[in-house]
C-alpha cells in the first residue's frame, strides 16, 4: 500500500503532465474508520473515529481568469466551467467539486478560477469516507490558494455544508471532523452536542483494525437514509418534550411513541450506541480487547435490527469474521446499505483472515471482497505551498 509521500509525488507528476506546470499548493485529507458510534453525529451524539492511511490528494494552482479546470485521476476526465456560468454536472464527482466551489463563493466570493488535479487511494462507496476526504482535501487546498483565514472547525462545517446544502444529504459531521482533526496513534472521542473532542490513545500493535470492503457499492439511498434521520430526530424531539432521559440506564417508555414503533427502534439504537461509545473508550484505556470485540458485535446487531441499515452481504461478512479464530468482533461501518465491515483482529492474523474472508464471500455471493489493514494517521492539511 502506498504511503502519503508517494501519493503526493504521483499527484504532482500527474498535475504537471495534465497542465504543463508544477502546482502551487498540494493538500491531503485522509479517509477514516469509525470504531463505534454510528448514526449518532447528526443527532448530537457521540462517535469514536480515527483517520486512516488512505488519502485524497488535491494539487492546484490559480488561474488569471474565471475558468476552473479540475482533472480526476480516478475517472480519467477533466471538468471545466466558468464561475459566471451555470455548471453542467454530468457525473457524481462533479457535484462534490461544484458544491465546494459554491460554498466558497457563498462565503468569500471567488473572482478567479483555479486548476486542480485530484487523486488518491480511498475506495469509493466503501464506508471509509472517500467523498468527505475529497471535499476536505479541496477545501484545504483552496483555503491556502486564496489565503483565507478560517479555523479547522469552520472548514469542517463548510465541508458538511457541501453535502447538506448542495448534495441534499442529511448527513452529520463525523467524516469531515475525523479527516481534519485526527492525530496519528489516537482515536477521537467526539461529542457532537458540544462540537469538541478528546484524544484517546490507540490500541497497541498487538491488535489491528481491518476493513472488509464488500464491493456492494454504498450508493447512499437518499430516501432511506433521510428517513432514518427524520425518524431519529423526531423520536428525540418527542422524548425531550416528554422529559424523558436519553441516557442509559433510562429507556424510553414505549407508550410515549407507541404509534411509531420505527421511531422507538431508531431511538433505542441512538441511546445504546452512545453508551457503547463511552464503554468502548473505557475498554480501550484498560486494554480489554475481548469485551471491546463484543461491543462491536452489539453495535452491528443494533444497526441491523434497530436502525435497519445493513444488507445480507454485510451481515454475512460480519458473521463470518466472527467465526475466525483471532477476530474479536465485527460491525457494519458507515452510512449503511452496503459498504464495509470493520473488524478487530489479533496480531499476525491478517493474511489468514484475508484469505478466509475472500474464500467464503466468493463462495456465497460470487463477489470479491477487498480486505485491508489500516493504521491511524494525522488529519488533513497542506503538504506543500
Amino acid at each position: 500500500m502506498k504511503e502519503l509521500d508517494e501519493l503526493v509525488q504521483e499527484s504532482i507528476k500527474g498535475f504537471e503532465k495534465q497542465f504543463g506546470s508544477k502546482p502551487d499548493v498540494v493538500a491531503q485529507a485522509p479517509g477514516r474508520i469509525n470504531i463505534i458510534g454510528e448514526h449518532t453525529d447528526y443527532a448530537g451524539g457521540l462517535a469514536l473515529p480515527a483517520a486512516i492511511n488512505r488519502w485524497m490528494i488535491c494539487c492546484c494552482s490559480p488561474n488569471t481568469d474565471k475558468t476552473i479546470r479540475i482533472y480526476s485521476e480516478k475517472y480519467k476526465e477533466e471538468y471545466t466551467y466558468k464561475l459566471n456560468l451555470k455548471p453542467i454536472m454530468l457525473n457524481s464527482w462533479h457535484q462534490y467539486v461544484n458544491g465546494v466551489i459554491q460554498v466558497w463563493n457563498d462565503k468569500f466570493f471567488i473572482d478567479k478560477g483555479f486548476t486542480a488535479f485530484l487523486s488518491g487511494n480511498i475506495p469509493s462507496g466503501s464506508g471509509v469516507s472517500s467523498s468527505a476526504a475529497l471535499i476536505v482535501s479541496l477545501m484545504n487546498a483552496l483555503k491556502k490558494l486564496y489565503k483565507l483565514k478560517l479555523s479547522d472547525l469552520q472548514l469542517v462545517k463548510f465541508s458538511q455544508g457541501v453535502e447538506n446544502k448542495y448534495l441534499n444529504l442529511d448527513s452529520g459531521m463525523m467524516d469531515q471532523y475525523a479527516s481534519q482533526f485526527s492525530q496519528a496513534g489516537k482515536y477521537l472521542l467526539i461529542d457532537f452536542s458540544k462540537m469538541d473532542h478528546e484524544l484517546i490513545e490507540a490500541l497497541n500493535d498487538h491488535h489491528s483494525w481491518v476493513v472488509i470492503n464488500s464491493n456492494i457499492v454504498r450508493q447512499l439511498n437518499k430516501r432511506a437514509y433521510s428517513q432514518r434521520v427524520r425518524e431519529l430526530k423526531s423520536a428525540i424531539k418527542t422524548a425531550l418534550s416528554s422529559n424523558l432521559n436519553l441516557e442509559l440506564p433510562y429507556y424510553l417508555s414505549s407508550k410515549k411513541i407507541s404509534d411509531t414503533p420505527s421511531k422507538l427502534k431508531r431511538l433505542r439504537h441512538f441511546i445504546t450506541e452512545n453508551d457503547r461509545v463511552l464503554t468502548a473508550v473505557d475498554l480501550i484505556k484498560n486494554n480489554k480487547i475481548e469485551e471491546l470485540g463484543k461491543l462491536l458485535n452489539e453495535s452491528h446487531q443494533s444497526l441491523r435490527d434497530d436502525f435497519e441499515v445493513s444488507v445480507p452481504e454485510i451481515d454475512f461478512l460480519a458473521d463470518k469474521a466472527n467465526q475466525f479464530d483471532g477476530c474479536y468482533g465485527a460491525r457494519i461501518m458507515g452510512g449503511g446499505f452496503g459498504g464495509s465491515v470493520l473488524c478487530l483482529l489479533d496480531e499476525n492474523q491478517f493474511d489468514k483472515f484475508s484469505s478466509f474472508i475472500k474464500y467464503y464471500y466468493k463462495e456465497e455471493y460470487d463477489l470479491d471482497a477487498e480486505v485491508f489493514e489500516v493504521k491511524t494517521v494525522g488529519g488533513a492539511g497542506v503538504v506543500t505551498g
